[in-house]
């Protein structure tokens, strides 16, 4: 007997195929919403456990990739065991860095920020991570 309900499977060519909650509407507001903002801000996905968030993400990423956005599928709730929060973002952003999509004239540059914010998101953690 299977007590959980099977993943939902998503085409990332084709992200809302077989969607039966017509979640696309939403993304295509929320791209917009995106394309138009003129500085960084921050928008909250908020629903009760069960009812298809991280599906929704992962099918609007695969949505803006496909449109040409570059990036990044952090949930919180898969890391929350560890005593870090902070160490567990930076190293999921430092596994999914796609440094080609960077122009070569700034991968160097883009390399050492980010390996000085690595290092310094360590020591705000209280100790330094093996590794960073």
């Amino acid at each position: 007997m299977e007590v959980r309900p099977k993943i939902f499977q998503i085409n990332p060519k084709s992200p809302f195929d077989g969607d039966q909650l017509d979640r696309e509407s939403t993304a295509l507001l929320l791209s917009a919403l995106v394309q138009k903002a003129k500085t960084p801000f921050v928008l909250a996905i908020d629903s009760k456990w069960g009812t298809g968030k991280s599906t929704f993400l992962k099918m609007w990423k695969a949505k803006l990739e496909n449109d040409g956005f570059t990036c990044l599928y952090f949930n919180a709730w898969d890391t929350d065991f560890t005593q870090d929060p902070l160490l567990s973002l930076v190293g999921e952003i430092d596994s999914q860095i796609n440094w080609a999509t960077i122009p070569k004239e700034y991968q160097s540059g883009a390399q050492k920020r980010w390996e000085d914010a690595k290092a310094t998101s360590a020591h705000f953690c209280g100790k330094p991570h093996p590794g960073y």
